[in-house]
């Protein structure tokens, strides 16, 4: 008898999750460098929060580092149209959008950035570019995304 509750315990917890859970918005996406990857590590996720409020949004980046990284930062730019000239920018320093630092290899991270103008009423985007720099302003990681093409979800989903 106590297995059977159990189960209907699991169960009831599972369908809840399904209920207060946050949605998130997951995306493919590509590496800048011709998809090829960059030796630093792995995206292997990429979800944004559907609106914070009226104009922003969370973008949540989850990669697998190959070497440690204790200094660096993080740009994510907006771009309309074909062209790569970005239309807003935000800039973020390593330390505001990791829980703890370094970076450590084969240690799951997740890049959080906030207030990313990605929601507007006003401005739709066709393209956004995640790229992280070492503390030598050298470019590690790049990926880039299309914003209007995403799979609404409980959780991220990974690549």
């Amino acid at each position: 008898m106590s297995m059977a509750i159990s189960h209907v315990q699991a169960l009831l917890c599972l369908l809840a999750s399904l209920f207060f859970l946050p949605t998130l918005y997951a995306y493919k996406f590509k590496y800048c460098n011709n998809n090829t990857g960059y030796d630093f590590g792995k995206v292997i996720g990429l979800a944004t929060t559907p609106k914070d409020d009226d104009t922003t949004t969370t973008i949540y980046v989850f990669l697998n580092a190959n070497k440690s990284l204790d200094k660096g930062s993080v740009i994510v730019n907006l771009i309309i149209g074909e062209g790569e000239q970005a239309w807003d920018a935000e800039m973020y320093e390593l330390n505001e959008v990791v829980n703890a630092l370094p970076i450590e290899p084969g240690i799951i991270t997740n890049l959080s950035m906030t207030k990313v103008p990605l929601q507007s009423d006003l401005v739709r985007y066709d393209k956004v570019t995640v790229t992280l720099f070492d503390g030598d302003f050298k470019e590690i990681l790049c990926i880039t995304f299309n914003p209007n093409d995403y799979t609404a979800s409980a959780a991220a989903v990974y690549a």
